[in-house]
């Protein structure tokens, strides 16, 4: 784990740990990502599942631009939240599964998308498939849950870690 006090003795690292307002506008940031990205994936997975049917799925799409500049902010902050206690992180069970499924959600929205790209020139939105049903289940499941593990970590944290 070398690699981890390298990191968490970068000058940039440092600046996060003393600095007054740098953890707290970091997780500013994180939240505000985290909104974008999963309020966009979870409005999309919502619509597909037959809620806001006055709305075309295509308008969704229009919502690329706010959930990618979630990832990018997310990205970013977490990144800078993470130098700063790398170990601390990598050693949390909770931290482990919020990434796990951060990764899948990220997947599971690809397939979502995907599938609704195949599907949307030959059906009416309100004859979705059942696949894309549950693809936007599976979106909506891992993007929740990939917030309860990140609430999670604050309180699964090792004795004398925090």
């Amino acid at each position: 784990m070398e690699v981890l006090l390298w990191l968490e003795n970068t000058p940039l690292a440092h600046w996060v740990l003393a600095s007054s307002w740098a953890n707290p506008v970091l997780l500013c940031m994180h939240a505000i990502g985290m909104s974008l990205v999963v309020g966009c994936g979870l409005m999309t997975s919502l619509r597909i599942l037959g809620f806001a049917r006055f709305m075309p799925l295509t308008f969704f799409r229009e919502l690329f631009a706010f959930a990618w500049t979630g990832v990018c902010l997310n990205v970013s902050s977490g990144a800078l939240l993470f130098i700063a206690d790398a170990h601390k992180y990598m050693g949390n069970w909770t931290f482990q599964l919020k990434i796990a499924l951060i990764l899948a959600g990220s997947i599971a929205t690809w397939v979502m998308w995907r599938i609704l790209a195949a599907e949307q020139p030959y059906v009416a939105e309100q004859q979705l498939s059942t696949r894309a049903r549950v693809a936007a289940i599976v979106t909506a499941v891992f993007w929740i849950g990939a917030i309860i593990a990140g609430r999670m970590i604050a309180y699964t944290l090792t004795p004398g870690l925090e």
